[in-house]
């Protein structure tokens, strides 16, 4: 949306005056009615590069270090990759919360990022980080600078750097706490003072993020962003460039190493965070990258024009990956039905299962039942579970704070006796090379005695274990699913299933 419609759709008369507060002079002073005449008039000021530039930096170096992180994920991570750069109020705050949190669980799976960055600069840059942080628990603006130079020098990208942040206990806040919408509303307000983003409404009433056409067009520029990362993700599925062997020699070009072992999708995410498109489709060199005719035959299977130089042809490659929509393909998830029938999978009810048609064998009902219960965790209430290596290890792991949440499903006819499986829950307790804020134990019902196996294990060990049933489960993600969409209603808060024993439903706040 071009500037002047967008200023003519600011949704508030506070947003006007907000955004305006970036370049129009005694902006305090003027009438309601003059605001309007004087953004149009200061207009170019808003997207002259310099300006730009400099309130970027600005922004990146802000004294809070809340508004310097929730100011970048919002518009490198979310606004800058939407249709049009627009995006409704709460689909953005659930984004950034949503990054924070994919940020938290990969430093769970993999606290030491090795993607073709060498250990030696990771380990520098990590000794680097602490040492900043163990100063007052806190990076002061000078510091910032510091991290983001040495990361540049060191090849580490952003993800890498805030892997290791996290793996400190330090991101997105200390002790791994995602951030509150209110800190991200102050965020917000910040970016429209700086002249970044402002807040329009449309027919509906709905009120929308939005970074002006040209705002977004000088920003990428300074942050170098070709292409959205929609765009680049359908572009790498393109037979030229798809081929295992094609993207690991592209890797190494730029002096990232893939270990050999990563597959086809791994080695596409490692280039969605370290090579660009045209390196991608060019090379580092005038003779580098693909054929010319093999770029010629692309533009032609794209009804582009086909004639000029090889960089004219790769330009307008990224041009059209980078114009195409986002596009929800929603593929039915088989776990729906497992989840439907929760239930009867943790009382293995054989008889109706095989009557649905739900199981062939006994055997799958605990695999089911286990996999039902990771589905409602992450689409039910908000939370993916972790991935996890080998076999001997709980069934579930949620991130929570700077520790985890552990769950293990129990499914019997008959009500689980904890006593019977204490001793597997306390070695997968031991493994956990982070600290467990709880264990759940998910099953149909529990015999008297395991409330109090599990105060004994809770004095013995210090950790708790909460027995929560599977109808007590359901009901509290059915619950929390009617609170509203999924952007509005954001993520389940996990503190409500620490609970000692056997799980209380009138504990959590409605």
């Amino acid at each position: 949306m071009k500037f002047t419609k967008v200023i003519r759709s600011i949704s508030t008369k506070n947003d006007l005056k907000r955004f305006c507060s970036a370049y129009v002079v005694d902006h305090r002073n003027l009438q309601e009615e003059e605001i309007l005449p004087a953004l149009e008039k200061t207009a170019p000021q808003y997207f002259y590069p310099d300006n730009v530039r400099k309130a970027w930096r600005e922004c990146r170096l802000h004294k809070e270090q809340d508004i310097r992180l929730i100011s970048w994920i919002m518009l490198t991570h979310v606004l800058l990759n939407k249709d049009d750069f627009m995006s409704p109020l709460a689909e953005t705050d659930q984004e950034v919360l949503e990054w924070e949190r994919l940020v938290i669980d990969a430093a769970n799976e993999n606290p030491t990022p090795s993607n073709g960055t060498s250990a030696k600069n990771l380990d520098l840059f990590r000794f680097v980080l602490e040492t900043a942080w163990d100063q007052d628990n806190d990076i002061t603006p000078d510091e910032q600078n510091l991290i983001s130079n040495l990361r540049k020098r060191l090849n580490i990208t952003e993800f890498e750097y805030r892997i290791i942040e996290a793996d400190l206990g330090k991101f997105p806040q200390i002790g791994n706490e995602v951030h509150l919408r209110s800190h991200i509303d102050t965020a917000r307000k910040h970016l429209q003072s700086a002249g970044f983003l402002t807040i329009v409404r449309d027919d509906d009433s709905n009120d929308f993020d939005v970074i002006p056409e040209e705002i977004a067009a000088c920003l990428r520029q300074i942050l170098d962003i070709e292409i959205r990362q929609h765009g680049y993700q359908e572009l790498l599925k393109y037979k030229a460039v798809k081929k295992k062997s094609y993207c690991i020699k592209t890797l190494e070009k730029i002096g990232c190493k893939p270990k050999g072992s990563e597959t086809l999708e791994e080695l596409r995410d490692l280039i969605l965070h370290r090579v660009k498109p045209s390196q991608l489709l060019g090379g580092t060199s005038p003779r580098d990258g693909l054929a010319h005719e093999v770029i010629v035959d692309w533009c032609r299977n794209l009804n582009l024009q086909v004639s000029g130089t090889k960089s004219e042809a790769i330009e307008r490659i990224i041009n059209f990956y980078d114009n195409l929509k986002q596009r929800d393909d929603e593929v039915e998830d088989e776990r729906t039905h497992w989840y439907q029938e929760y239930l009867k999978f943790a009382s293995r009810d054989h008889a109706y299962l095989r009557a649905q048609q739900l199981i062939e064998k006994d055997i799958e009902i605990e695999r089911k039942f286990e996999e039902a219960t990771k589905y409602l965790f992450e689409f039910k209430l908000g939370h993916r579970p972790l991935k996890q290596v080998g076999s001997e290890h709980a069934d579930g792991v949620l991130s929570h704070g700077d520790g985890l949440i552990l769950w293990d499903n129990k499914s019997k006819e008959s009500p689980v006796h904890l006593a019977d499986h204490i001793k597997q829950f306390d070695r997968y307790i031991d493994a956990s090379e982070k600290r467990v804020n709880a264990f759940l134990v998910i099953g149909p019902s529990f015999t008297t005695e395991s409330a109090a196996i599990a105060m004994r294990f809770f004095v013995e060990k210090q950790t708790i274990i909460t027995l929560i049933t599977a109808e007590e489960l359901k009901t509290l993600a059915e619950t929390w699913e009617k609170k509203g969409d999924e952007k509005s209603r954001g993520s389940f808060p996990l503190g409500f299933l620490i609970q000692q024993g056997r799980f209380n439903p009138e504990l959590v706040n409605g």
